[in-house]
């Protein structure tokens, strides 16, 4: 007959065993939804610190190491108001949201000529079953205003995970815009479940082409001449969506992230017609650290910390 007190302690040898292996694990868990604060960017030696107030909300954005830059926030009843101060170019955006989600978003800019007033334009977020279905600017914006031309994106299709898989931009007439083309992205994804789901539906956001808050300039021109974007930002909308990581405009939290974004270009001729061009195929690979909470993706280096 067995020893029942040999048993007992080949059990406890085991459960200790067990929890010493699990302590030198690092304490990194799968797909965390915890809430997280962006604390600063670099992109293209420029760096952009985000500063909070006592009670942890988003007061300015400095764009520039010397503090001499500053994007003030404020916080009102469901909207969020981002004033650049500036007197030409973006100027500034009002942000509304219902229940955490972006609805549509208000923006000022203007030429940078003497006497000529900010020009306003809407964009907003259209869904069906809450679903993103599209992002829409109207056209009287677009037509009229050289500093911000963004993409009219309309998602295609989604894929498994709940993530669009195919989008197209909605093609607009523009001044502004040298050639007349439209776009069609198809999108792959990695798991990354390294990385705070808040934070790659930030990033997915902002390389699906869907979050347009005012700071990007002439996305046609920037897609079709591949990299040729003028901006301190890149695509530049990272900008305002990073410091508001409790709003959202996909669902709240994304599983996959970006990793692969293929744009197909058509010209169109003088009927109105799509002529295939090119392709433009970009891949994104990151590089995460859990434990300094960085995280480098696209140009950008991330700095975050999880909100207790």
């Amino acid at each position: 007959m067995r020893n029942p007190f040999k048993i007992q302690y080949g059990i406890l040898a085991c459960i200790l065993l067990l929890a010493a292996c699990k302590k030198d694990t690092p304490d990194i868990s799968q797909d965390d939804d915890r809430d997280i604060r962006i604390l600063k960017v670099d992109y293209k030696e420029h760096e952009v610190i985000y500063q909070y107030d006592e009670l942890g909300k988003l007061k300015y954005i400095v764009t520039d190491k010397n503090d001499s830059e500053r994007i003030e926030i404020v916080f009102g009843d469901d909207e969020i108001i981002f004033d650049t101060k500036r007197l030409d170019g973006w100027q500034k955006s009002d942000i509304k949201y219902l229940n955490d989600r972006m609805d549509y978003v208000t923006v000022w800019t203007k030429f940078p000529i003497d006497n000529v007033p900010s020009v306003e334009g809407i964009v907003t977020f259209n869904r069906e079953e809450d679903k993103l279905q599209s992002v829409n600017i109207n056209d009287s914006m677009l037509s009229r205003v050289a500093q911000y031309q963004p993409l009219k994106s309309s998602i295609s299709s989604y894929n498994s995970y709940h993530l669009p898989e195919e989008s197209k931009s909605i093609y607009i007439k523009s001044w502004a815009t040298p050639i007349d083309v439209a776009f069609e992205f198809a999108f792959e994804y990695v798991e990354a479940k390294d990385i705070p789901s808040k934070l790659k539906r930030l990033i997915n956001e902002e390389l699906l082409h869907l979050n347009k808050y005012g700071v990007t300039n002439m996305d046609i021109n920037t897609i079709y001449f591949e990299g040729e974007n003028h901006s301190y930002y890149g695509e530049g909308n990272w900008l305002v969506s990073f410091g508001l990581p409790q709003y959202y405009i996909l669902e709240d939290n994304s599983s996959h992230i970006v990793s692969k974004r293929t744009t197909q270009i058509y010209k169109i001729n003088e009927a109105g017609e799509e002529e295939y061009e090119k392709n433009i195929i970009e891949d994104f690979p990151y590089i995460h650290d859990a434990n300094a909470k960085t995280l480098e993706i696209a140009g950008l280096k991330i700095w975050y910390e999880f909100v207790e």
